[in-house]
């Protein structure tokens, strides 16, 4: 058989195929609709919302860079409902009516306030020292003009407090003061006074667990006099502040036990979560999850806490909230660890103390509550053995391979080497 005629045989059997699948009843094609990109999506949900919300400003006015849906929790959040602006001003200034006094004029100092929905409302409520800390170029230069029609009452300045672990990492590395500077012109009070108020929303946890850290260590605002926080969180991160023995076991961690330790937390509003820009996509759970049920946690909504500071935050010396730091880190590692096991490690002869405190030889320390752990930290620190015991020796060495990095430096200036979260 010639190649002509294998090519035509081929032609044939092509054309069978192609006349068996056309039919002619066949309906036309439809035409290919027109596609949206993901982000042009969400800013079209967003510019809607803004208008049909009680905000009724242009969708101009907030930068692109918030007009977005994350799948995981953004560093900055900003109040783009007046609505929800009101409620958290009016319960800030119902819980801490001395913002409002025209003889203290405590200093309110704002993170990220964004449009400045909340600080108008804090400003018609009477507050007479409004600080305003927002890095975004775009809304820092939209809060001057707030500045001007309150002047002596706002000031404005550029620096990010939700990246304070940032700016005292900074301090520390390059010996700058970016905490003198958010600081400056700020009256430090003895405590038991309140020296100042921070408001804001911090949906990333950093700046959650940095709050103990800071008091066990004098850094950032607890070293300029004792702070009222003001925070609007993720529900999560309520619970893994509050979680206990019995109640969210598994986030019963020693950062939390710290807090719990340092701080009074109250929770005054439930705050619904597209009043906040950029909002968030549904938390996506995987196989086995088994945090499923503290990111699910009233997803649709975010919390306005207020932190309070407790007695041991001012009132334990800085040595000692730095060995209660060391203390609640190293015996909280390990949650199951029996108590006698853990104590013994210090102080061998110690059995007949801690059965003072209801503790037995298979109590674990996971077991024990904040305030618990506590007396029990006062009371290890006053036991006669405490001052030769290895605990004192074994914090040092955990807190210089904390801070390798400062080992040279510390030792030219003859100062402790700071803490490591």
């Amino acid at each position: 058989m010639s190649t002509l005629s294998i090519s035509s045989t081929m032609t044939r059997q092509l054309l069978a195929i192609l006349t068996r699948n056309c039919s002619t009843s066949a309906k036309p094609l439809a035409k290919p609709s027109k596609y949206v990109p993901k982000k042009a999506k969400y800013v079209n949900e967003i510019n809607d919302y803004l208008q049909s919300s009680p905000f009724r400003k242009s969708a101009d006015s907030i930068p692109s860079t918030f007009k977005n849906c994350n799948s995981c929790p953004p560093e900055t959040l900003i109040c783009i409902d007046s609505t929800t602006a009101d409620t958290i001003a009016d319960r800030i200034a119902s819980s801490a009516s001395y913002i409002t006094s025209s003889i203290d004029r405590t200093p309110v100092l704002e993170m990220s306030p964004g449009p400045g929905l909340v600080s108008s409302e804090l400003l018609k409520r009477g507050v007479y020292n409004l600080r305003l800390y927002e890095p975004n170029p775009v809304l820092n230069s939209s809060l001057q003009d707030l500045a001007k029609e309150n002047k002596l009452r706002v000031n404005v300045f550029p620096h990010d407090l939700n990246s304070l672990a940032k700016l005292i990492y900074v301090d520390q590395v390059s010996k700058s003061d970016n905490m003198g500077t958010i600081m400056h012109g700020i009256k430090r009070l003895e405590p038991p006074e309140i020296t100042s108020v921070v408001v804001g929303a911090c949906p990333n946890p950093i700046f959650v667990h940095l709050l103990p850290y800071m008091t066990a260590n004098n850094q950032g605002f607890p070293q300029y006099g004792l702070t009222e926080y003001f925070l609007i969180v993720h529900p999560y991160n309520y619970l893994r502040m509050n979680a206990e023995p019995g109640k969210h076991y598994y986030r019963y961690r020693y950062h939390s036990v710290a807090t719990q330790i340092f701080y009074n937390i109250e929770l005054l509003e439930k705050l619904d979560r597209k009043s906040f820009l950029p909002w968030e996509k549904p938390y996506q759970a995987k196989q086995r999850d088994k945090q499923i049920k503290l990111f699910t946690h009233d997803e649709e909504y975010l919390y306005l806490l207020r932190l309070t500071p407790k007695r041991p935050s001012y009132e334990l010396s800085p040595l000692e909230k730095q060995q209660l730091w060391y203390f609640l880190r190293y015996n909280l590692f390990a949650r199951k660890a029996e108590v006698f096991t853990l104590f013994k490690k210090w102080i061998p002869e110690c059995v007949s103390r801690l059965e003072q405190f209801g503790i037995d030889e298979k109590t674990c320390i996971g077991e024990l509550s904040p305030d618990m752990l506590l007396r029990l930290f006062l009371a290890f620190i006053k036991w006669p053995e405490f001052p030769y015991c290895s605990f004192n020796s074994s914090m040092e060495m955990s807190f210089l391979k904390s801070n390798f990095n400062f080992i040279e430096s510390a030792s030219e200036k003859e100062q402790p080497v700071p803490v490591g979260l």
